[in-house]
């Protein structure tokens, strides 16, 4: 299959302290959102399926029990605000890649 990954959406975290920022990115390969009433609110999020390194899914895992809110850039659409609420589940998954 040629070009399978220009599918990809991406989901961006960001989390400013006062001393530092923390950034953290990862695609994106299903997602079911519930659009907002709005043009300005925030979408729900029933289902995000990512694909990272397990730094970026631990800290992506903090960052869903603490209710935050996310940026997610589907392809060929215009970035959605969404989160998935305060009794979200999380689920991992390994896949060995050989070599």
């Amino acid at each position: 299959m040629q070009n399978a990954h220009e599918r990809f959406g991406s989901l961006e975290f960001i989390k400013r302290t006062k001393d530092t920022t923390t950034r953290v990115r990862v695609h994106i390969d299903r997602a079911v959102l519930e659009t907002p009433k709005d043009e300005r609110g925030q979408a729900s999020a029933h289902l995000i399926s990512m694909i990272a390194g397990d730094s970026e899914i631990g800290a992506l895992w903090a960052a869903i029990t603490d209710v935050v809110v996310f940026q997610i850039q589907l392809p060929g659409r215009a970035a959605i605000v969404a989160s998935l609420g305060p009794e979200a589940q999380c689920f991992r998954g390994s896949v060995m890649v050989p070599g």
